[in-house]
């Protein structure tokens, strides 16, 4: 699959756009829906989009921020209720979502991972992404 992980909690598109030097080629950070362009902190299911100078596609990457459910960029108790939501089976989450909320990517969303968010919002220990 073509996920990207690796990105730390909080990167804005601009700051990953500078890590990357591509020669004749252009990389846009673009919301989940792979057309409105995100100029602000990038999350779960965000699509980076490579492209020659025509305009042409050559790579999309789903950007995958561990603990970050809802995509919004940040780890918070919404994140949480998204894993236990999951959990329960009220409402599954499914690609990028189920990815980042699989924390210790072991045999899918559990209670586990569940502790891991909640370590990172109370500042015991921050997610490896």
């Amino acid at each position: 699959n073509d996920y990207l992980t690796g990105i730390t909690v909080g990167t804005t598109a601009s700051e990953l756009q500078k890590k990357f030097t591509l020669s004749n080629c252009k990389l846009t950070v673009y919301k989940s829906d792979g057309v409105t362009n995100n100029t602000g902190t990038i999350g779960t299911d965000n699509r980076i989009i490579i492209t020659d100078n025509s305009g042409k596609k050559l790579k999309e990457y789903i950007c995958v921020i561990y603990g970050d459910t809802n995509g919004d960029g940040k780890i918070s108790l919404i994140d949480m209720v998204y894993q236990k939501r999951d959990i329960l089976g009220m409402s599954k989450l499914s690609g990028a979502k189920a990815i980042a909320a699989d924390i210790n990517k072991k045999d899918g969303i559990k209670l586990i991972d569940m502790v891991y968010v909640k370590r990172d919002i109370l500042g015991i220990q921050k997610i490896s992404q």
